[in-house]
């Protein structure tokens, strides 16, 4: 949770989280949060929350994109009818 790489010493009554590893010998821990109150339940929630939430700049690439294939589509058919009439293709 800390990010720390090397063994950290913990004294009686220092708080452990969930996944800390035990390098010297047997402990006895209670147990303060569990389930929805324990830390790695709010980072899951944090994460949830930032993947359902959309940037300014996706709201603006999703608007854009909305409008890009009818556009060329429409450009499309107008430069094959522009030919037609120009009779620039063959029937």
């Amino acid at each position: 949770m800390t990010g720390e790489s090397a063994p950290v010493d913990i004294k009686p009554g220092d708080m452990v989280h969930a996944g800390t590893l035990n390098m010297d010998g047997p402990l006895v821990i209670e147990v303060t949060a569990a389930g929805e109150d324990t830390a790695i339940a709010d980072i899951a929630r944090m994460m949830d929350e930032a993947a359902q939430s959309k940037s300014r700049y996706v709201r603006i690439a999703d608007r854009a994109a909305r409008y890009y294939a009818p556009a060329v589509h429409t450009l499309a058919l107008l430069s094959f009818t522009g030919w037609m009439i120009a009779g620039r293709v063959a029937p």
